[in-house]
């Protein structure tokens, strides 16, 4: 791996702005020497000395030798811990209770003390809620001016701040670009939202954050 640089002592003639400025970038280059070695790291690793698949092989990388068989069988292995499914709190339930026996066929009444459970996890509907401002213009009875009650600033944009979060997670985080957040917008909520429409929620959500990105960048007194 990469040595990591040692921030070098500073002339104690230098005032503590510039002192505070050169300790700033001393450790961004600190972070970018160990992030270009993870990259390196990663760019050395292949199905021989890794995890990853064979699929995702260059064919430089020679192919690993095929491994014998250990003899074990191919489902969990005695003493693996068990991988159950979490349970969520149910919305609904439905009760299921056999009428006869399965042996001799005679009718089954009451309750059992532990009851099996099995869940059924559905994703909820999803509807557009829509909030319409309709702006009155009214004329003053006295000058003839006529007045247009302005739309709050929060709704100039036309879109709600869980939209512009969601807009910016799929483009961002997810990577799915402006056609295909557009289709998933109008295909799960019913919301039509053009591709070019997709950056405006974009760019309302980064002027919300600029504020936060410029204070984490100041230079300490």
């Amino acid at each position: 791996m990469t040595p990591v640089p040692q921030p070098p002592n500073l002339p104690d003639h230098l005032p503590p702005q510039v002192v505070a400025y050169i300790r700033v970038f001393e450790a961004k280059i600190t972070e970018f020497v160990v992030k270009v070695a993870e990259l390196d790291a990663q760019f050395d690793q292949n199905p021989t000395n890794s995890s990853k698949p064979p699929s995702s092989d260059e064919p430089r990388v020679k192919p690993a030798p095929p491994k014998p068989p250990s003899g074990k069988r191919r489902d969990g292995q005695p003493g693996h811990p068990k991988a159950e499914r979490t349970l969520l709190p149910p919305d609904e339930i439905r009760t299921l209770k056999p009428d006869t026996c399965r042996d001799c066929e005679r009718p089954l009444t009451g309750d059992g003390p532990h009851p099996f459970v099995h869940q059924v996890h559905e994703i909820p509907v999803a509807q557009p809620h829509v909030i319409e401002y309709r702006c009155h213009r009214l004329r003053c009875p006295h000058c003839g001016t006529a007045t247009v009650a302005p739309v709050p600033p929060e709704a100039t944009t036309g879109f709600g701040p869980r939209s512009q979060a969601l807009a910016e997670l799929l483009t961002d985080s997810c990577r799915l670009g402006k056609r295909g957040s557009s289709q998933l917008f109008d295909d799960l909520f019913g919301l039509p939202l053009s591709p070019a429409m997709v950056c405006k929620p974009r760019h309302q959500t980064a002027a919300a954050l600029r504020p936060l990105a410029l204070t984490s960048l100041q230079v300490p007194s």
